[in-house]
């Protein structure tokens, strides 16, 4: 657990954001001053030019600036090999009395008028889908102006959002229906098309977060999606962002995807059909770290530490949780959009890819140095426990040990 009381002296959250090092990006914004980036490091990610603003006097308030309005295996339990229609045929032995085989035959006959009584009257199963959940709830839409994130007013509120958030109450929706299907086909897209399927695949995912957001106190909304070219640049709230990306910028509460992400990634991995749903669900759960207020507590926090390596873990807990958070909309969504063992595979494939250990070996740097996104092995720890558990306590990263958000 944290255990922290005061906040320590303000120094400037370490940037370690560079190319290929960024997937998936550390959620952008502006949030809190302007610090340098670090030796060799890119700017971008950095806690840019806006300031925190919360009421009450028990945590330095600082404006946040108006202008800147950021498991490999089987699909989970339960979702086994299709059993038998009943047991094996017993052996033959010799038939019972005539009253005895009356009784049976009279006992099939009405076992059967039942049976055929329930499939015309809709209880036959051969045609039943599954009972999706959410179906009554109303998806908000893509607004140019979200509900404001949720900012802490105290020091002791700010430790309650991360450690003990009322989200960590609620059991995530499983299944939840999205009218999309995954196409391997996905990678060939152009720009606007991926950022039409990215939109209503986040709309998907939308309609399995509203609720539990809204069972938990919070407000939901559903974030604007931006598909910017591989090898440009696109210019947000929060900054101007290289391509190699993918981010939720703070300053406007949208997601931003540039395709050519997949290229830090090994050819076979690149090409795997889930990827880009893996990646805007992760980009997604940072939002929803938002809407919580695990966004702004977990910055505020690093902003002002002063310790590099423990600004490091700051980061990596929010990283890996945003993860997790992703392993529960890709459970949820699954079944309709058709994901198999094989993409379950890919899922812990990818997430172990983009480790910063595996980042840094794959691209000539030590990967023994510590990084903000957290090891191949702990991010695909966490998106497995998302995945496989929808108990939302189970994404609790901030009273998990050290050795789990390395």
């Amino acid at each position: 657990m944290l255990h922290l009381s005061t906040p320590a002296p303000a120094c400037g959250y370490p940037v370690l954001v560079t190319q290929p090092q960024n997937p998936f990006g550390r959620p952008q914004g502006p949030q809190f001053g302007n610090p340098a980036p670090h030796p060799g490091q890119s700017s971008f990610g950095g806690w840019g030019g806006g300031q925190f603003q919360a009421p009450g006097q028990a945590l330095p308030q600082q404006q946040f600036g108006q202008q800147y309005q950021q498991g490999t295996g089987a699909f989970g339990p339960g979702h086994g090999a299709p059993g038998q229609f009943g047991p094996p045929a017993a052996p033959k032995k010799k038939g019972p009395p005539p009253v005895l085989v009356g009784a049976v035959i009279g006992a099939g006959i009405a076992l059967i008028a039942l049976l055929v009584y329930a499939f015309v009257s809709g209880g036959g199963s051969e045609d039943v889908g599954p009972d999706y959940r959410n179906e009554d709830y109303q998806v908000p839409t893509v607004s140019s102006s979200p509900p404001e994130l949720k900012f802490p007013e105290t020091m002791g509120e700010l430790i309650e959002l991360l450690e003990e958030n009322p989200i960590y109450e609620e059991t995530f929706p499983v299944p939840v229906r999205c009218d999309l299907t995954l196409d391997g086909a996905t990678g060939s897209l152009t720009n606007d098309e991926l950022e039409d399927r990215m939109t209503t695949y986040i709309g998907c995912l939308t309609r399995a977060w509203g609720p539990t957001l809204e069972a938990a106190g919070f407000v939901a909304y559903q974030p604007r999606v931006t598909v910017y070219p591989g090898g440009g640049t696109v210019n947000t709230p929060c900054g101007t962002a290289e391509s190699q990306n993918a981010f939720f910028c703070g300053g406007d509460q949208n997601l931003y995807l540039a395709p050519d992400i997949a290229d830090v990634l090994p050819p076979g991995v690149a090409s795997e059909r889930i990827l880009f749903e893996l990646i805007m669900a992760h980009e997604y759960g940072h939002a929803m770290q938002g809407r919580t207020g695990i966004f702004a507590s977990s910055a505020y926090l690093a902003y002002e530490e002063e310790d590099e390596s423990v600004a490091l873990e700051l980061s990596r807990r929010t990283e890996v949780q945003a993860d997790c958070f992703a392993g529960l909309g890709l459970r949820s969504l699954g079944e309709s959009m058709g994901v198999e063992d094989a993409d379950v595979d890919a899922i812990s494939t990818i997430s172990f890819e983009i480790g910063d250990d595996q980042l840094r070996e794959r691209f000539g740097g030590d990967p023994s140095e510590p990084g903000d996104h957290g090891r191949g092995e702990n991010r695909e720890l966490w998106i497995q426990r998302g995945f496989n558990d929808p108990g939302m306590s189970v994404c609790n990263t901030w009273t998990a040990p050290t050795s789990e958000v390395r």
